[in-house]
C-alpha cells in the first residue's frame, strides 16, 4: 500500500509539473471589457501590447486567446493567452513596468495551476496589506521576494 501511495504521489507531482510547463506559454490579461459576440479579443490583446507595452510585432505571435469563466454582469471575464513562444511571453511580463502609473485598469498575470493559485492567495492572505506586494510568481511558482530582493520558494504543505 505505500508503494501505491508513493506512486500516486509522484504521478500527481507529474502531472502538475506537466500542467505548469502547458501553461508556461499563456498568460491571463484581467481588464479588457467584453464586447459582444464580434469582440475581436487577439486584435485588441496585440494593439495593447504595441501600444501599452511598446513591443513590436513583426509577425503572429499569439496562438490562441479566449475569455475563461462564467460571465458575469460588470466584471468582465480573464482573457487567456496563449503564445508561439515562451520568450515573447516573459518580454511581455518584463515589459509590465510600462503599465505603472497608468491606470488602465488591465493587469497581466501568469497563467497559474489552481493549486498555485490557491497558494498564491493563500500567502498573501497571510500577510499585511502593505506587505502583499512581495508575493510574486515565477515559472508558476509562487516566491516572497525578501529584503534584499532574493525569492523565496513558498511550498505547499
Amino acid at each position: 500500500i505505500e508503494l501505491l501511495e508513493s506512486r500516486t504521489i509522484k504521478l500527481g507531482q507529474k502531472t502538475l509539473d506537466l500542467e505548469r510547463y502547458n501553461r508556461s506559454f499563456n498568460l491571463r490579461f484581467y481588464g479588457f471589457e467584453e464586447r459582444g459576440t464580434n469582440d475581436n479579443i487577439e486584435k485588441r490583446v496585440s494593439e495593447f501590447l504595441t501600444k501599452n507595452l511598446e513591443i513590436k510585432i513583426h509577425h503572429p505571435v499569439i496562438e490562441n486567446c479566449h475569455r475563461a469563466g462564467v460571465k458575469r454582469v460588470g466584471k468582465p471575464r480573464p482573457i487567456i493567452v496563449r503564445f508561439h513562444s515562451r520568450p515573447f511571453r516573459q518580454l511581455i511580463l518584463t515589459s509590465l513596468t510600462k503599465l505603472k502609473g497608468q491606470k488602465l485598469g488591465i493587469t497581466v498575470l501568469e497563467d497559474l495551476t489552481k493549486q498555485m493559485l490557491n497558494l498564491y492567495y493563500k500567502t498573501r492572505d497571510g500577510l499585511d496589506d502593505t506587505e502583499k506586494h512581495k508575493v510574486v510568481t515565477r515559472q508558476g511558482r509562487v516566491y516572497i521576494r525578501n529584503a534584499d530582493k532574493s525569492l523565496t520558494l513558498v511550498k505547499d504543505h
